[in-house]
């Protein structure tokens, strides 16, 4: 695990001297790689769903996901499933749910700030879905300043019901052993072909899932780890780089953050020193 020199490690961000002090040659792109649940929004958005619309099903998919615990994808399906049969919960309600989904203070000026760059650019790798991550992009009027979002398939069925499936099909599965089955976050960032010479990327996440794409990234990349203790949820990602960090230690330079002022700090230094670069 690396920190950059002279910037507080783990506890809070570097700033952007001493980030250009220890760049040999400064990116002069940035490409922001946000995950989804705890990181862009706060809160795990299929677990919110039914917390908030039908309790009872929330306890359902709990006691499920504890008897198939490699198979969430298919636990949010047949919970989706189970509350929109019963009348718990209509598309529409559904909708109105995820669009007001809590989220940090200033974690959609990050968005904002990257894709009104000429230096930057973003995408969304995530666990949830295609229709939880959309409807609350487009709510914020944020759907067109994402370049790309690489998240599990939904659909409506023949009963007019939200379904969902797998990233990844269990015909055609991915080999990675850090990962989940339906979803491999390192895959797809090598599929983005962002780790080129002339980027800076920016991960910012949360989660075990987010430990696999954090090994991709270079010394001059930034992995954003959220970090606040009292989300314990959120913890996955710093507990598994303190818990590989002598077999398998991230190379980027890592970040904590714990509000989302400070990933939006984070970015606007990244693009400063990408700005300057061009220069």
């Amino acid at each position: 695990m690396s920190t950059e020199e002279g910037a507080a490690a783990p506890g809070g961000p570097a700033s952007a001297a001493s980030a250009a002090e220890n760049d040999a040659t400064t990116p002069s792109k940035v490409v922001v790689v946000f995950d989804y649940d705890w990181s862009l929004v706060n809160e795990n958005s299929d677990t919110y769903l039914f917390k908030t619309l039908a309790p009872e099903v929330y306890a359902w998919l709990k006691e499920r996901a504890r008897e198939n615990p490699g198979d969430w994808t298919a636990t949010v399906d047949a919970s989706l499933l189970k509350m929109q049969d019963s009348g718990a919960a209509e598309l529409g309600g559904i909708q109105t749910c995820l669009e007001n989904i809590p989220v940090l203070d200033e974690m959609l000026d990050a968005v904002r700030e990257t894709a009104a760059s000429d230096a930057g650019a973003l995408h969304i790798v995530s666990d949830a879905n295609d229709f939880f991550i959309r409807v609350f992009l487009e709510k914020h009027g944020l759907a067109t300043m994402v370049d790309s979002v690489h998240t599990n398939k939904s659909f409506t069925d023949d009963e007019g019901y939200l379904r969902v499936a797998p990233y990844v099909s269990a015909e055609d599965p991915h080999t990675c052993e850090l990962c989940p089955k339906n979803l491999c976050k390192g895959l797809v960032i090598d599929k983005l072909g962002i780790l080129t010479p002339d980027v800076r990327v920016l991960y910012v996440g949360d989660g075990g899932g987010d430990f696999c794409p954090g090994l991709r990234l270079r010394p001059q990349d930034w992995l954003l780890v959220r970090s606040d203790e009292s989300y314990p949820s959120a913890l996955g990602l710093s507990k598994r780089i303190k818990a590989h960090q002598d077999e398998r230690p991230v190379l980027a330079r890592v970040r904590p953050w714990t509000q989302g002022s400070e990933v939006a700090q984070l970015v606007r230094e990244a693009l400063a020193l990408a700005r300057r670069a061009r220069v």
